[in-house]
This record gives C-alpha cells, structure tokens and sequence, in this order.
C-alpha cells in the first residue's frame, strides 16, 4: 500500500495549464504541494482540482504565494501578475 505524499509547507501558484504548464502543475501536487492554478478557460483546471489543486478567480494570485510559475502566452496576464507580486516585472527584493 503507498501512502499519500504528505503536504509541504510551500504555497505555489501556477499560470497557465497549457502543454508544458497541466503536467508539471500535476507532477508538483503528486509531490505533496499545495498548488493554486490560474488558466484562461477555467475548464482546463478541473482536472488538477479533482485531485487537490485551488482554482485561482484571476490571474492577479501571486501575493498569497511562496513562490510561483507561468508557462502561458497571454502576456497580459503574466505582467499583471508579475507587477502584483513584485511591484514591477523583475523587481524581486520586494516581498
């Protein structure tokens, strides 16, 4: 019998569910992370929140977040989540 991975203190948030950003979201919640996800068309979630995933209401989640990813060609939605995060794209010294 396996058990299930056991939860790790790291909150990561994930944007966009597309070829590349579906499988490693689903390989990081198989590893025990608590992981947020956020994709243009809701639906693309669904299958990450049946197995334990929070769906994001925007794209705009990044401050509740340890740290987080974007894998997503919508550049809108990765600057304003970048600027919500950091204050302006690349300004990581503010938390």
């Amino acid at each position: 019998m396996t058990e299930a991975p056991q939860s790790r203190a790291e909150k990561l948030g994930y944007l966009g569910l597309g070829l590349m950003g579906l499988p490693m979201s689903r390989r990081l919640l198989n590893a025990g992370y608590d992981v947020t996800v956020w994709n243009r068309s809701a639906a693309k979630a669904a299958p990450l929140v049946e197995v334990g995933a929070r769906l994001a209401g925007s794209p705009h989640f990044g401050q509740s977040h340890d740290s987080g990813t974007t894998a997503s060609t919508a550049y809108a939605e990765q600057e304003g989540w970048y600027l919500q995060r950091f204050g302006r794209a690349g300004d990581r010294t503010r938390r």
